[in-house]
């Protein structure tokens, strides 16, 4: 008898540009019902590791209000969420105003510079 081997599924959540997008929240569903969660997604893409291949695997990704959601085939161990970039420059001004007025507290400063690339 062939040794089974694991079914891995590698979810990657990122932007139209192709950054990954810290922040999201990714679930993994088996045959419908939530076997496991990633509540905030970091600088690896989220993975999921599963004996028995013959279930069906599901994926939620959530980041604030945005949601997507897939029933991957039986062949497909990956899928690419892509969160609007208009969520996350919105997401990412808010942190740069936030970061600023923390700056110019601690500073005293009366102006700042925030650069940022996109």
């Amino acid at each position: 008898m062939a040794e089974q081997l694991d079914r891995v599924v590698r979810i990657s959540v990122r932007d139209p540009r192709n950054r990954r997008v810290p922040g999201a929240t990714v679930t993994f569903l088996v045959n419908g019902t939530p076997f496991a969660e990633i509540p905030q997604t970091r600088d690896e893409d989220p993975s999921f590791q599963i004996r028995d291949e013959s279930v069906v695997i599901g994926v939620v990704v959530k980041y604030g209000d945005f949601r997507d959601e897939v029933t991957l085939r039986q062949d497909q161990n990956s899928w690419d969420c892509e969160i609007p970039l208009h969520l996350i420059e919105t997401d990412l001004n808010i942190l740069i105003l936030q970061t600023c007025m923390l700056v110019n507290v601690y500073t005293q400063i009366s102006f700042l510079v925030c650069v940022v690339t996109f």
